[in-house]
């Protein structure tokens, strides 16, 4: 009786085991299964998916640099009055000849780019010193050449630009100035006095700019730059081959300038 007894009880705990392990597994098949399962909700009222939006770069800044660069240009030397009467021996022809050199110098500028749009304002103001200094012959007078000397040069100017993401590619146009000596020599030997001036004109130009960073960019630039025709008067001192002679020029002067240059963008 007590064998029957234990045996029962044996075969009744494995029962027992068994039912509890099935139903352990199948929780965690339940629970396995579950997570499986992708919940969706839907968005709430008035909610609106935006698309995916790259970063654009904007050239909204304060900006200072600094340029180097080659100028060529023309002049023109008419004579309109002389001390020693108005014949052909006393005014001359009209002397023409060319002058090039290297510049360099800076620019401080400002840009704005309204958000969202590829246009780009601004304003710049450059300051540049060459070395422009060339003479020409006299065709009438043999021995006299006409001499000019500009010793710096700056702009003014107002620029509108279509923004390429980082290219910058815009027009500028505005006022021009440059500081200019003017002497007349004879054989080599400077014959009559230095006339130094400040000379005003207009300029319009074109260029490229490629912002490299968030800070530094370099650009590419051409202008045009005409100063009109100026009068100027030259007195022969004492000593020279006219003592007291006075002449007046009309002296017209045109210019293309080439550049490159690197800005500085001032940022928050």
């Amino acid at each position: 009786m007590g064998v029957a007894r234990i045996e029962h009880t044996v075969r009744f705990s494995a029962f027992t085991v068994s039912i509890a392990a099935a139903g352990l597994v199948g929780l965690m098949g339940t629970d396995a299964g579950a997570a499986d399962v992708m919940i969706y909700q839907d968005p709430a009222p008035g909610f609106v998916e935006q698309p995916f939006q790259p970063v654009v770069f904007n050239w909204t800044s304060l900006y200072a640099g600094a340029h180097v660069g080659y100028a060529t240009g023309g002049k023109t030397w008419t004579q309109t009055f002389s001390s020693a009467g108005t014949g052909p021996l006393a005014i001359g022809a009209p002397v023409d000849y060319d002058m090039a050199g290297l510049t360099g110098g800076a620019q401080v500028g400002f840009n704005y780019q309204p958000s969202g749009s590829p246009l780009v304002f601004g304003a710049e103001a450059t300051i540049s010193l060459g070395d422009l200094a060339d003479s020409g012959d006299s065709v009438t007078f043999a021995g006299y050449t006409k001499h000019s000397d500009i010793k710096w040069m700056g702009t003014a100017t107002a620029k509108a630009g279509y923004a390429f993401d980082r290219v910058l590619v815009y027009a500028k146009g505005g006022f021009a100035f440059a500081n200019e000596d003017f002497f007349i020599a004879f054989n080599g030997v400077q014959d009559t006095d230095t006339v130094s001036t400040t000379r005003t004109g207009w300029t319009f130009g074109a260029g490229a700019e490629w912002a490299i960073d968030n800070r530094w960019s370099v650009r590419a630039e051409y202008a045009y730059v005409d100063f009109g025709a100026s009068n100027h008067e030259f007195t022969y001192p004492a000593g020279s081959t006219s003592p007291g002679l006075t002449e007046r020029f009309d002296i017209d002067q045109h210019m293309h300038t080439f550049g490159i240059g690197v800005n500085y963008h001032f940022r928050p």
